[in-house]
């Protein structure tokens, strides 16, 4: 009788897996999205319930971590990082403070100023004594580079396993 009640309040993705499957087999969430055509969210789900009801245990957990292109992401792609932007603006005109080159970029202040940061430490641009920004090389923005790239990489391919990144772009 109470395998009865069991069996009968299953719901239509355990009955799925569990009859695509024997009892042995090892399964993972990849196996089930492939060959039932789960999405993610179905097979863990049906996981959850069935490992609740003591039907399926689990016997390792692999985290991975993905990136995506943001919104803000998108919008760096299209229009330029903002260190490009800066890069470019003061290669153009210069004796610009901080504040000033924020505003022609229409950025946040706090934006222009991390932005202004990376390109200190990468020895792209410095500050002159009056605090505007100068360029101090005009090559060798590999690290823009590598952004850049990175940038194109999501935007094509959607989403990317951490491992997948190379050293630099992690």
């Amino acid at each position: 009788m109470e395998h009865d009640l069991l069996i009968k309040g299953l719901h239509p993705l355990e009955v799925r897996l569990l009859l695509h499957f024997k009892a042995e087999d090892e399964i993972s969430s990849p196996q089930v999205q492939e060959e039932l055509a789960f999405n993610l969210g179905q097979c863990n789900q049906a996981f959850n319930w069935l490992a609740g009801k003591g039907l399926l245990a689990e016997k390792s957990r692999e985290t991975t971590v993905e990136f995506s292109l943001t919104v803000l992401g998108q919008t760096y792609r299209q229009e330029g990082l903002p260190e490009e932007r800066i890069l470019k603006l003061v290669s153009t005109e210069s004796a610009l403070t901080l504040p000033e080159l924020a505003d022609r970029l229409t950025l946040e202040k706090s934006d222009a100023g991390s932005a202004f940061g990376a390109l200190a430490k990468a020895g792209l641009a410095a500050m002159n004594d009056h605090k505007q920004v100068i360029l101090k090389k005009v090559s060798g923005a590999s690290y823009l580079d590598t952004l850049r790239g990175l940038l194109d990489r999501l935007a094509g391919e959607g989403t990317l396993k951490q491992s997948a990144l190379t050293e630099a772009e992690a």
